[in-house]
């Protein structure tokens, strides 16, 4: 099972699997070239630097939109690397991507995780325009953890200088909602420091559940969710698309049948991988656009 928390569809690098395994993700490129610049600083720690890779999209112009792209793995693996395969693909369709390192618990304590991703779009920001960036024009991407953390973090920004969008892949969202057995649950314990029957950990899950934060001034989100998902079930995207429906926030729901975490199959999904792309990428074109955001509403 904790295989499946990589994705070997969405998130990892195409590198990774030879032949046509990849030819979905060839056939959903855009009209650009890409081009990466990698392993640039843009934070140091008491434990190194962190660095984060730019997705470039060769011969797009300038006052381009951003993706700030936040990787799974529990909140204790994973690395920006991941994101090789998608940043190149978001780069042909337009987006400067940024897929970021953090540090994970066990290098440091919560909220560490959260202060590093939000110092990473503090830094696209500021940085990106060097390489074409419009820095009002940026949506936050993660899968799994990283999902989590770009919930938490579109909806921290909601109050200060807003994001346009949050594209979340199977993501928890209720942290009081328990985990299954074995890895995710031990991850989820370690987040919020104990297990759920502990009232201060209880306590603490509900702070740290974007499903309990959501405003008015939230962004939209975009969320794709495997109905068969065993690591992280698909009610909690379901949870998160019914908070921010009452909050009056757009919000789109894709529920992949067929799909374990990670998007993963071993048979058919409806929508297949193609289309799932498709639609991620014609979801941060909208939120990006230029001018007012506009909420899509779709759900």
């Amino acid at each position: 099972m904790r295989l499946l928390l990589i994705s070997p569809w969405v998130v990892a690098p195409p590198w990774w699997f030879p032949g046509t395994i990849y030819r979905f993700r060839r056939r959903a490129a855009g009209p650009y070239g890409s081009r990466l610049e990698k392993d640039l600083v843009y934070r140091s720690t008491p434990k190194g630097p962190l660095r984060l890779d730019l997705h470039l999209p060769a011969g797009a112009g300038r006052d381009l939109p951003g993706v700030l792209m936040i990787h799974g793995g529990g909140w204790v693996t994973g690395n920006k690397s991941l994101y090789r395969g998608l940043g190149r693909l978001l780069s042909t369709h337009g987006f400067l991507a940024a897929a970021v390192d953090y540090r994970l618990l066990g290098q440091a304590d919560w909220p560490s995780p959260l202060e590093d991703c939000a110092a990473a779009l503090e830094w696209f920001r500021r940085e990106g325009p060097r390489w074409g960036l419009a820095p009002d024009r940026v949506a936050l991407l993660g899968d799994s953890a990283g999902a989590h953390l770009a919930a938490l973090l579109g909806l921290k920004a909601a109050s200060a200088e807003p994001v346009r969008g949050v594209l979340a892949y199977y993501g928890p969202f209720l942290l009081t909602e328990p985990a299954p057995r074995g890895w995710p649950r031990r991850c989820q314990e370690r987040l919020i420091g104990g297990p759920l029957a502990d009232p201060a950990a209880r306590e603490r899950a509900g702070a740290l559940s974007p499903a309990r934060l959501v405003t008015k001034a939230a962004p939209p989100f975009f969320l794709i969710h495997g109905e068969l998902d065993s690591v992280v079930p698909c009610k909690s995207a379901e949870l998160m698309a019914c908070a921010l429906r009452v909050a009056g926030v757009p919000v789109e729901v894709l529920l992949v049948k067929g799909a374990d975490h990670g998007l993963f199959s071993l048979g058919r999904i409806d929508p297949d991988l193609l289309e799932i792309d498709r639609r991620a990428a014609v979801f941060l074109a909208a939120v990006t656009a230029m001018g007012k955001t506009q909420g899509r509403g779709e759900d």
